[in-house]
């Protein structure tokens, strides 16, 4: 019996956001890829049913909640 695999580095999923405009008004939030490991695909998920696989994102924030 043969058996073969391949092992990938282990992912630590990290990340760092900036705001571009700031004030009362929409908000862009520029999001960072920071992980380790080497990733190779994306699914960021903003809660409110938007989600994207790109790697460095921007989203338009139109209101702020606490």
């Amino acid at each position: 019996m043969l058996v073969s695999f391949s092992a990938t580095p282990q992912v630590t999923a990290d990340f760092t956001t900036n705001t571009a405009t700031s004030g009362c008004g929409s908000q862009v939030v520029e999001f960072e890829d920071l992980s380790t490991g080497s990733p190779t695909s994306w699914l960021w998920d903003f809660g409110n049913g938007n989600t994207t696989n790109l790697k460095h994102p921007c989203y338009i924030l139109n209101s702020w909640s606490l």
